[in-house]
Protein backbone atom coordinates (compact mmCIF):
# COMPACT_ATOMS: atom_id res chain seq x y z
CA UNK A 1 0.00 0.00 0.00
CA UNK A 2 1.43 3.37 -1.04
CA UNK A 3 1.44 6.58 0.92
CA UNK A 4 -1.57 7.84 -0.99
CA UNK A 5 -3.52 4.66 -0.27
CA UNK A 6 -2.66 4.84 3.43
CA UNK A 7 -3.78 8.47 3.60
CA UNK A 8 -7.06 7.62 1.85
CA UNK A 9 -7.72 4.70 4.20
CA UNK A 10 -6.99 6.82 7.27
CA UNK A 11 -9.28 9.55 6.02
CA UNK A 12 -12.04 7.03 5.32
CA UNK A 13 -11.82 5.65 8.85
CA UNK A 14 -11.84 9.14 10.32
CA UNK A 15 -15.13 10.02 8.66
CA UNK A 16 -16.94 6.73 9.15
CA UNK A 17 -20.59 7.79 9.54
CA UNK A 18 -22.08 7.76 13.01
CA UNK A 19 -25.78 6.99 12.87
CA UNK A 20 -28.03 9.23 14.94
CA UNK A 21 -29.73 8.05 18.15
CA UNK A 22 -33.01 6.23 17.62
CA UNK A 23 -35.01 8.59 19.80
CA UNK A 24 -34.06 11.54 17.60
CA UNK A 25 -35.25 9.73 14.50
CA UNK A 26 -38.53 8.78 16.14
CA UNK A 27 -39.08 12.38 17.23
CA UNK A 28 -38.30 13.62 13.72
CA UNK A 29 -40.74 11.08 12.31
CA UNK A 30 -43.39 12.31 14.70
CA UNK A 31 -43.01 15.86 13.39
CA UNK A 32 -43.19 14.67 9.79
CA UNK A 33 -46.30 12.62 10.46
CA UNK A 34 -48.08 15.68 11.84
CA UNK A 35 -47.77 17.13 8.33
CA UNK A 36 -48.93 13.86 6.79
CA UNK A 37 -51.87 13.66 9.21
CA UNK A 38 -52.98 17.13 8.10
CA UNK A 39 -52.86 15.99 4.47
CA UNK A 40 -54.80 12.84 5.36
CA UNK A 41 -57.44 14.95 7.11
CA UNK A 42 -57.78 17.01 3.91
CA UNK A 43 -58.21 13.84 1.84
CA UNK A 44 -60.84 12.60 4.30
CA UNK A 45 -62.76 15.86 3.98
CA UNK A 46 -62.60 15.78 0.17
CA UNK A 47 -63.75 12.15 0.18
CA UNK A 48 -66.70 12.94 2.47
CA UNK A 49 -67.75 15.86 0.29
CA UNK A 50 -67.39 13.72 -2.83
CA UNK A 51 -69.63 11.02 -1.41
CA UNK A 52 -72.18 13.59 -0.23
CA UNK A 53 -72.29 15.07 -3.72
CA UNK A 54 -72.65 11.66 -5.33
CA UNK A 55 -69.29 11.92 -7.08
CA UNK A 56 -67.79 9.00 -5.14
CA UNK A 57 -69.45 5.69 -4.26
CA UNK A 58 -70.68 5.34 -0.70
CA UNK A 59 -69.77 1.64 -0.65
CA UNK A 60 -67.38 -0.63 -2.53
CA UNK A 61 -69.17 -3.87 -3.34
CA UNK A 62 -67.38 -5.47 -6.28
CA UNK A 63 -63.85 -6.82 -6.81
CA UNK A 64 -63.31 -4.33 -9.63
CA UNK A 65 -64.45 -1.44 -7.45
CA UNK A 66 -62.17 -2.56 -4.64
CA UNK A 67 -59.15 -2.69 -6.96
CA UNK A 68 -59.94 0.74 -8.41
CA UNK A 69 -60.44 2.18 -4.91
CA UNK A 70 -57.04 0.96 -3.75
CA UNK A 71 -55.35 2.27 -6.90
CA UNK A 72 -56.97 5.65 -6.28
CA UNK A 73 -55.75 5.60 -2.66
CA UNK A 74 -52.23 4.80 -3.85
CA UNK A 75 -52.39 7.71 -6.30
CA UNK A 76 -53.61 10.31 -3.79
CA UNK A 77 -51.93 9.10 -0.59
CA UNK A 78 -49.07 6.61 -0.87
CA UNK A 79 -47.40 8.13 -3.94
CA UNK A 80 -47.55 11.77 -2.73
CA UNK A 81 -46.26 10.87 0.75
CA UNK A 82 -43.43 8.77 -0.70
CA UNK A 83 -42.47 11.58 -3.08
CA UNK A 84 -42.67 14.10 -0.23
CA UNK A 85 -40.05 12.21 1.76
CA UNK A 86 -37.92 11.61 -1.34
CA UNK A 87 -38.01 15.30 -2.32
CA UNK A 88 -36.86 16.60 1.06
CA UNK A 89 -34.14 13.98 1.52
CA UNK A 90 -32.72 14.52 -1.99
CA UNK A 91 -32.58 18.29 -1.38
CA UNK A 92 -29.19 19.87 -0.50
CA UNK A 93 -29.88 19.73 3.24
CA UNK A 94 -30.92 16.06 2.99
CA UNK A 95 -33.64 16.37 5.60
CA UNK A 96 -37.40 16.47 6.00
CA UNK A 97 -38.88 19.22 8.21
CA UNK A 98 -38.80 16.84 11.17
CA UNK A 99 -35.17 15.92 10.61
CA UNK A 100 -34.22 19.59 10.23
CA UNK A 101 -35.89 20.37 13.53
CA UNK A 102 -34.00 17.54 15.25
CA UNK A 103 -30.69 18.37 13.56
CA UNK A 104 -30.52 15.25 11.38
CA UNK A 105 -29.50 14.61 7.79
CA UNK A 106 -29.75 11.60 5.44
CA UNK A 107 -26.59 10.91 3.47
CA UNK A 108 -24.73 8.20 1.63
CA UNK A 109 -22.15 6.26 3.58
CA UNK A 110 -19.39 8.55 2.29
CA UNK A 111 -21.25 11.61 3.57
CA UNK A 112 -22.46 12.78 0.16
CA UNK A 113 -26.06 13.76 -0.47
CA UNK A 114 -28.70 11.49 -1.91
CA UNK A 115 -29.42 11.49 -5.62
CA UNK A 116 -33.16 11.55 -6.51
CA UNK A 117 -33.22 7.84 -7.50
CA UNK A 118 -31.54 6.77 -4.24
CA UNK A 119 -33.84 8.99 -2.20
CA UNK A 120 -36.88 7.57 -4.01
CA UNK A 121 -35.67 4.02 -3.39
CA UNK A 122 -35.18 4.73 0.31
CA UNK A 123 -38.59 6.36 0.68
CA UNK A 124 -40.31 3.57 -1.26
CA UNK A 125 -38.80 0.91 0.98
CA UNK A 126 -39.57 2.93 4.11
CA UNK A 127 -43.08 4.13 3.25
CA UNK A 128 -44.70 2.60 0.17
CA UNK A 129 -43.90 -1.07 0.77
CA UNK A 130 -45.15 -1.41 4.38
CA UNK A 131 -48.07 0.95 3.78
CA UNK A 132 -49.37 -1.00 0.81
CA UNK A 133 -48.96 -4.33 2.54
CA UNK A 134 -51.19 -3.01 5.33
CA UNK A 135 -53.58 -1.17 2.98
CA UNK A 136 -54.08 -4.28 0.87
CA UNK A 137 -55.06 -6.20 3.98
CA UNK A 138 -57.46 -3.44 5.05
CA UNK A 139 -59.11 -3.28 1.62
CA UNK A 140 -59.43 -7.06 1.64
CA UNK A 141 -61.27 -6.91 4.96
CA UNK A 142 -63.53 -3.98 4.06
CA UNK A 143 -64.46 -4.89 0.51
CA UNK A 144 -63.16 -8.04 -1.14
CA UNK A 145 -62.34 -10.93 -0.72
CA UNK A 146 -63.48 -10.42 2.89
CA UNK A 147 -62.15 -10.60 6.46
CA UNK A 148 -61.68 -14.38 6.43
CA UNK A 149 -59.25 -14.46 3.49
CA UNK A 150 -56.06 -16.30 4.61
CA UNK A 151 -53.92 -13.76 2.76
CA UNK A 152 -54.96 -11.05 5.23
CA UNK A 153 -53.00 -12.62 8.08
CA UNK A 154 -49.90 -12.79 5.89
CA UNK A 155 -50.21 -9.16 4.80
CA UNK A 156 -50.79 -7.81 8.31
CA UNK A 157 -47.97 -9.94 9.71
CA UNK A 158 -45.54 -8.65 7.10
CA UNK A 159 -46.59 -5.02 7.58
CA UNK A 160 -46.42 -5.18 11.38
CA UNK A 161 -43.20 -7.18 11.26
CA UNK A 162 -41.55 -4.53 9.08
CA UNK A 163 -42.74 -1.79 11.43
CA UNK A 164 -41.35 -3.54 14.50
CA UNK A 165 -38.08 -4.38 12.72
CA UNK A 166 -37.58 -0.84 11.44
CA UNK A 167 -38.16 0.68 14.88
CA UNK A 168 -36.04 -1.90 16.71
CA UNK A 169 -33.11 -1.41 14.33
CA UNK A 170 -33.02 2.29 15.24
CA UNK A 171 -31.68 1.23 18.64
CA UNK A 172 -29.52 -1.76 17.71
CA UNK A 173 -26.04 -2.09 16.23
CA UNK A 174 -25.33 0.46 13.52
CA UNK A 175 -28.90 1.82 13.93
CA UNK A 176 -29.62 1.37 10.23
CA UNK A 177 -33.02 -0.20 9.43
CA UNK A 178 -33.37 -2.40 6.32
CA UNK A 179 -34.36 0.53 4.10
CA UNK A 180 -31.13 2.35 5.01
CA UNK A 181 -29.04 -0.74 4.38
CA UNK A 182 -30.66 -1.53 1.04
CA UNK A 183 -30.39 2.09 -0.15
CA UNK A 184 -26.83 2.51 1.17
CA UNK A 185 -27.78 5.45 3.37
CA UNK A 186 -27.33 6.60 6.94
CA UNK A 187 -29.06 9.22 9.11
CA UNK A 188 -26.55 11.36 10.99
CA UNK A 189 -26.48 14.44 13.11
CA UNK A 190 -26.18 17.37 10.74
CA UNK A 191 -22.71 18.28 12.02
CA UNK A 192 -21.42 14.72 11.53
CA UNK A 193 -22.66 14.67 7.94
CA UNK A 194 -21.05 18.02 7.15
CA UNK A 195 -17.73 16.80 8.55
CA UNK A 196 -17.66 13.95 6.02
CA UNK A 197 -16.07 14.67 2.64
CA UNK A 198 -18.53 15.23 -0.18
CA UNK A 199 -18.18 13.18 -3.34
CA UNK A 200 -21.05 14.60 -5.33
CA UNK A 201 -24.79 14.09 -5.25
CA UNK A 202 -27.50 16.31 -3.93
Amino acid sequence: MGVGDEELATRSLAVRPRSSPGWRRLAAGGVDYVVIAAYLALLTLVGALGRAAGLLPARITTPQGRILAQLAAIAVLTVPVTLWFAFWEAAPRGATPGKRLLGLRVSRLDGSGLSPPVSLLRSSLKVAVPWELAHTGVWNVLAWPGPDAPLNAVLFSLANGLLVLNVAMLFLGARRPPYDRLAGTVVQRGRDARDAPSSGGS
